[in-house]
């Protein structure tokens, strides 16, 4: 497991980043009509690895050009070797790609 292997356990109700999304997960749901960044506003202090991940997640790019870097790094993804991806996979391989530092510095503090 590629996680066990970079030290990082991934299991819900493990560690730092598991503790906290299990604890997430058990909140009750919001109404649709709150918004999230001030839902994350006032409760990032509880969920630190959590908030700083929606906090990227949710702005809104006020250009064309995160688009055009998304499909730059698309070529990378699908090649042709990978031509028969499914595309939820694809989808999650590249919001993985995108943010890798992200992650990395998330998870590893």
């Amino acid at each position: 497991d590629v996680y066990k292997r970079q030290g990082i356990n991934a299991e819900y109700g493990e560690g730092k980043v598991g503790d906290e999304l299990a604890y997430f997960l058990g909140l009750k749901t919001v109404d649709r009509k709150e918004n999230p960044l001030t839902w994350w506003k006032e409760h990032g202090k509880s969920y630190p690895i959590l908030s700083t991940l929606a906090e990227h997640l949710l702005v809104i790019p006020a250009t064309s050009a995160p688009v055009e870097r998304i499909f730059s790094q698309a070529k990378h993804i699908v090649t042709n070797l990978r031509t028969r991806l499914k595309d939820d996979i694809f989808e999650q391989l590249l919001v993985l790609h995108m943010n890798e530092r992200l992650f990395k510095n998330v998870v590893l503090n």
